[in-house]
């Protein structure tokens, strides 16, 4: 029993040394300076987020894209050739043809939200791994990443914007039909638009789902910019009464029906 006991007093005592030296080792673990700088890049299309993450290579004075040297001549083009250590002196990083991953250090990452187009062709949310194939007349793979003085474009579309962002909002409101606000918020980026019809239809929605004042206030700012003034003063004057019956603070609407009615005078 005793002996047992030392056992695992021992083996209690090895596993804090070894965890205490893990711990140690990862204190002194820091971060330097990369030779060639991580960047990341985001476009918000619609409500579709399309990322780049890369590292911006660093060219100090090396062959960046070229025609191969003799020893690179037989080398298949299935494999990025930057590997300092093999590469022949005076050699191209990327010879012509061969794929190349499209900045340094990892892979460049390319990350959408949501299905997408890119030069016309179909792409699903996801994230990928980026490569280009370099050639003396064109690039295969169109990237948009400024390397020094090397620009390459590429064009990402969202085929109909308002399909995405509505699909997301159907999906919202179907998971939770009684949040008057998700109408709300829908019907606020229809008056970014000026779209006065689509507006009064989801603010419409909000209020049949639950009336207050912030949604009845905003459907008289609407009918306001639409320019049904006096259905907006008579809806004005209910959001008013509401917001006083409910507790909340109305003096800046108040302030701005004031301003409407004085306007029209």
């Amino acid at each position: 029993m005793t002996f047992r006991k030392r056992l695992y007093s021992s083996s209690f005592a090895v596993t804090l040394a070894l965890i205490a030296a893990q711990y140690a080792l990862a204190q002194t673990t820091v971060r330097l300076p990369r030779p060639s700088q991580k960047a990341t890049v985001t476009q918000t299309i619609g409500v579709t987020d399309v990322t780049i993450t890369y590292s911006r290579p660093g060219v100090k004075g090396r062959r960046i894209w070229g025609d191969p040297v003799a020893s690179q001549a037989g080398t298949k083009g299935e494999a990025t050739l930057d590997d300092q250590n093999i590469r022949p002196k005076d050699a191209p990083i990327v010879p012509w043809g061969h794929v190349w991953r499209t900045g340094a250090n990892e892979a460049t990452q390319f990350v959408i939200t949501d299905d997408v187009l890119i030069n016309g062709q179909k792409l699903p949310a996801g994230s990928y791994s980026l490569h280009t194939i370099p050639t003396k007349e064109e690039w295969t793979t169109q990237v948009l990443i400024r390397w020094e003085k090397v620009a390459v474009p590429f064009t990402v579309e969202v085929p109909n914007v308002e399909a995405v962002w509505r699909g997301k909002v159907d999906a919202a409101i179907a998971a939770d039909p009684n949040n008057e606000v998700i109408p709300l918020q829908v019907a606020n980026a229809y008056v970014g638009d000026d779209k006065w019809d689509e507006a009064l239809k989801w603010i419409d929605q909000s209020i049949k789902v639950k009336q207050t004042f912030r949604n009845m206030s905003a459907k008289a700012q609407i009918l306001y910019l639409a320019g049904r003034k006096d259905e907006a003063f008579a809806l004005a004057d209910q959001a008013i009464a509401k917001g006083k019956a409910d507790k909340v603070d109305t003096a800046n609407f108040e302030k701005r029906v004031a301003n409407w009615k004085a306007a029209k005078m």
